[in-house]
């Protein structure tokens, strides 16, 4: 049975492991950049999107590597399976060959002792009487019978012992197939198990990335906010309180106060400036909750693209499991044929008579 080997799984963790201590530091920097006072932007940053964007592409490469290694174990186990295949079809072929071997031996001895009968029985009456002819004593015909039966036994004991001695090697074999099985199907489940881990461990911490990133846009905005409330109410209240609009303010005469449109139209611009400043925070408070959507609708897709990868492979594994039952099944379809039809030619007294009859 031939075997192979499996190329380790170290250097592409290694490089799993660089490419995430990487991200790491661009997602550092992305902060510090977001942050920043004055390299900030308000609304959609491009630049952070255009970095989703590499970042997804690189995942998607990682994918692609890892299903390219997946594949190429595929193969080989796949390559093992045939060349066991074509050695089990060649031992099949031999075997047959063997038994029809076997079986043209059986036809040519019996045809010559039936010739040997017919020359026998042509030759049992005298040619010039009719008594039989006399044949003699045979002195030694005991020991010959006795060296036929021992010749019998041996050649029964040698089938016996290639029958038994081939069996043992096929159940050798097929406990070396199966413990070959077993080790590629652990191979396999233990670097999914891995993936897996190194998927779900990447999720996590980029969903508490976003998170974080989220709380602190949310922080900074509020923050923002009450400051820009602070300074309204402050010019509001410097204004509403000041000496010029009070009438004690001394620029050339006494302030009679204002008329009824000016103080209407000093209303409308506080209304109109407070309307902008509510506007301006629903804007962000709408910006900040797009944004919190669109990282849930990424980390959904990336949910389905894993339980979709999932169940492929699992339905590989049950295929897998299907196709060594049917095997299994074949097998001792094979092993039932060969022990009730192939192996069950009994012994009669016609197969010992054929033995020795040309000697006499």
């Amino acid at each position: 049975m031939s075997a192979f080997r499996v190329k380790p799984a170290l250097d592409y963790l290694e490089r799993e492991r660089i490419e995430i201590e990487r991200r790491r530091q661009r997602e550092a920097d992305r902060i510090d950049r977001i942050l920043h006072a004055k390299t900030r932007l308000y609304g959609v940053d491009t630049l952070a999107l255009e970095q989703q964007v590499k970042e997804k592409q690189e995942r998607e490469r990682l994918e692609a590597e890892r299903n390219f290694y997946h594949d190429d174990v595929a193969v080989l186990h796949a390559r093992a399976i045939s060349e066991q295949e074509a050695q089990r079809q060649t031992e099949d072929r031999k075997t047959a060959e063997e038994i029809n071997f076997f079986r043209k031996l059986q036809e040519q001895e019996k045809r010559r002792k039936q010739m040997i009968e017919e020359s026998a029985a042509t030759n049992l009456y005298d040619s010039d009487t009719l008594f039989l002819k006399f044949q003699g004593e045979d002195p030694r015909h005991a020991a010959r019978v006795k060296a036929q039966q021992q010749q019998q036994q041996d050649w029964l004991a040698a089938q016996i012992h290639d029958l038994s001695s081939s069996e043992g090697r096929a159940r050798q074999e097929d406990a070396d197939y199966d413990a070959y099985q077993h080790d590629v199907l652990e191979l396999k489940k233990n670097q999914e198990e891995e993936a897996a881990r190194v998927r779900r461990r990447m999720q996590e911490e980029t969903v508490e990335f976003n998170k974080q990133l989220s709380q602190q846009q949310m922080a900074q905005r509020s923050r923002q906010a009450q400051m820009d409330q602070a300074l309204n109410d402050m010019e509001l209240s410097n204004q509403m309180n000041s000496n010029f609009l009070n009438e004690g303010a001394k620029n050339g005469g006494a302030f009679k106060g204002f008329s009824s449109s000016q103080r209407q139209r000093i209303l409308d611009e506080q209304h109109q400036q407070m309307q902008e400043a509510a506007d301006v925070r629903q804007r962000q408070l709408a910006e900040a909750r797009a944004y919190d959507q669109q990282q849930e609708d990424i980390r959904r897709a990336m949910v389905r693209a894993d339980r979709q990868q999932q169940a492929y492979k699992t339905q590989a594994l049950k295929n897998l499991q299907l196709e060594r039952t049917m095997q299994a099944k074949e097998k001792t379809m094979r092993y039932d044929y060969l022990d009730n039809v192939v192996y069950t030619g009994s012994v009669t007294e016609e197969f010992f008579d054929k033995f020795g009859k040309s000697c006499r």
